[in-house]
């Protein structure tokens, strides 16, 4: 559950940046899954003031853990996990924190080189720590529909005799 949050949530921390864009509240949600009604059921959401907004992985995935973990409970046959930041300002309107000591410029750049290996390399090749090395979740795919409505390379062709 964690990871899948965590990787979750740093994707969509990269649309943030790309968009220019600061986060000042982020919320962690987790379900159960409603079609197992034998088992325990639990779903929750916790939503976490951010001291200043920002659009740091580092920082915000350490946001997103400790909203998880407020709300996680052992025993329970999680579905899915989401989240999502709201309180968006564009970066030049961020208001900082009294108290805040981020190096904000230090942050700006290793988001920069961490964005720049993401699209030579390819996206989940450099991640932050806490999302882990090993994928042991993966996103479930096998009841796809085929892309042969979308897609002209993937149209069937057939030929007559």
């Amino acid at each position: 559950m964690h990871l899948a949050t965590v990787t979750h949530a740093a994707n969509y921390f990269l649309k943030l940046r790309q968009q220019g864009s600061f986060a000042s509240l982020l919320t962690v949600l987790i379900t159960f899954h409603k079609f197992f009604e034998h088992d325990r059921q639990y779903t929750n959401s916790k939503t976490q003031f951010l001291p200043a907004a920002t659009n740091s992985d580092i920082k915000l995935i350490h946001y997103a853990n400790i909203a998880l973990k407020a709300i996680y409970r052992d025993g329970y046959w999680y579905k899915k996990s989401g989240v999502f930041v709201t309180d968006i300002v564009p970066q030049n309107q961020v208001q900082q924190g009294l108290l805040d000591t981020l190096n904000r410029e230090k942050h700006a750049k290793l988001m920069e080189v961490i964005d720049g290996l993401t699209d030579r390399f390819g996206r989940g090749k450099v991640s932050v720590a806490t999302q882990g090395v090993e994928k042991a979740w993966l996103l479930r795919s096998d009841m796809k529909s085929p892309c042969y409505t979308t897609r002209l390379s993937e149209i069937q062709t057939v030929y007559l005799r």
